[in-house]
């Protein structure tokens, strides 16, 4: 990946307008400095997200040559992965005892983990999952299907049972939901 100077001056030649420079450091960061992936997120992005008027999406887009390359090793894996790769991407911290409390909720066994870290495209520690590029992290979510998207948030807002946890647990629940919900709007 470049490093920030060259990767802000890619994203600022592939898109409509200069990037805030907040918004410029934030995708410079999720695209881990990657030429095509700045090329490709430069394009898609409105003018009211390059300004910071409006929030970047969450992850960001990869592109769809770039995205199918990474999308391609995980539907690879057996469906348990997919599912576990799926939790990890949606839980954008990482944090292990969330994905593996949402995992138990899905009835998936953490082992299956072990097939994604062998493809290269997780690193498992006690702590964190951590996906080995942000772009596999976008490519994963993106990909997957929006009923395992809203199953993912479900199961992870069931995990957020720590204070700490709450706003997490809003935001899942908003991220599972079909519409305005006020009870999840009150969260």
């Amino acid at each position: 990946g470049l490093d920030p100077a060259d990767g802000s001056a890619v994203l600022e030649d592939h898109t409509s307008i200069p990037p805030a420079e907040s918004e410029r450091a934030q995708l410079v960061e999720a695209s881990g400095g990657n030429p095509m992936a700045l090329e490709e997120i430069g394009r898609t992005l409105t003018a009211d997200q390059l300004r910071g008027s409006a929030p970047l999406p969450d992850p960001v887009p990869v592109g769809d040559a770039l995205e199918r390359v990474f999308a391609d090793r995980a539907e690879a894996l057996p469906s348990d992965a997919r599912s576990l790769l799926v939790l990890a991407a949606a839980e954008d911290e990482g944090e292990s005892a969330l994905v593996l409390g949402a995992a138990k909720i899905m009835g998936l066994s953490p082992a299956a983990l072990d097939d994604a870290e062998a493809a290269g495209l997780v690193e498992v520690s006690p702590d964190r999952i951590g996906f080995r590029h942000p772009l596999i992290r976008s490519a994963v979510y993106r990909t997957a299907a929006p009923s395992l998207r809203r199953l993912v948030h479900r199961s992870l807002a069931a995990a957020c049972v720590d204070v700490r946890h709450a706003d997490r647990h809003a935001w899942h629940l908003a991220a599972a939901a079909f519409g305005p919900d006020p009870d999840i709007a009150d969260a």
